[in-house]
């Protein structure tokens, strides 16, 4: 945990995302010592993509003016349309917004293994130390990701079947824990992929910050156990 964590002018930024009615969009970067840093969380409930894209681009503006930015996505979204569009909600930001978001270093792991691969891996991150630095190799900011931080201390949880066993691979559908989770995996598999953070975005746009939805922090459920 790092509250004082932010990126620098040379930080290669990613943004993550996670679309659905719960949707979740995270900002962070593998650094040249192959860190995993987060560095900002945004969660939206009944989502309007517009309001969505609007609210991304000042947000990055806000904390990465000047960084190289690239984003990446949950592929499962590659085919769900926007509404009132024929259009797909990827299409939309890469047409009306100059977001591209690619999903390839995703789906070169198979939909089977995606969960347990990135969950180990992020895993390993947590319990090995950069000597050089002196930090473990993930590293959250608490005050801009809470949830993340909630989530990865015990709120995010697999699912227990009805005879009280462990469904180990299989996460509790619990809002918004598993949204922002799901955009770190992704970063996970991004990063196992060996595909590092490109410049070539198109110029960020100053907008107007829409408002975000913001969980409260419920207790964690009594039939939920977690993989930390």
């Amino acid at each position: 945990l790092d509250d004082k964590l932010v990126p620098n002018p040379e930080s290669k930024i990613i943004r993550i995302w996670d679309p659905g009615l719960t949707f979740s969009v995270l900002w962070a970067e593998i650094d040249k010592y192959e860190r995993l840093l987060f560095y900002r969380e945004q969660v939206w409930r009944n989502a309007v993509l517009d309001d969505v894209a609007q609210a991304v681009l000042e947000i990055t503006q806000e904390i990465a003016e000047g960084c190289r930015v690239e984003d990446i996505g949950d592929p499962a979204n590659m085919y769900r349309r926007g509404s009132m569009s024929e259009d797909t909600e990827y299409t939309i930001l890469q047409r009306k917004w100059g977001i591209y978001v690619r999903t390839m270093s995703i789906t070169a792991v198979g939909p089977q293994k995606r969960t347990m691969q990135s969950i180990t891996y992020l895993k390993d991150k947590m319990s090995t130390f950069v000597n050089e630095l002196k930090t473990p190799q993930l590293l959250i900011n608490p005050a801009q990701c809470p949830i993340l931080h909630e989530s990865f201390t015990g709120a995010y949880a697999w699912q227990i079947d009805q005879n009280g066993n462990i469904k180990e691979g299989h996460p509790a559908q619990v809002h918004p824990y598993e949204d922002v989770v799901d955009c770190a995996r992704y970063l996970a598999l991004h990063a196992q992929g060996g595909l590092k953070s490109s410049g070539g975005r198109p110029t960020l746009h100053v907008v107007k910050k829409q408002g975000g939805w913001n969980s409260p922090r419920s207790k964690r459920r009594e039939d939920e156990k977690g993989w930390t």
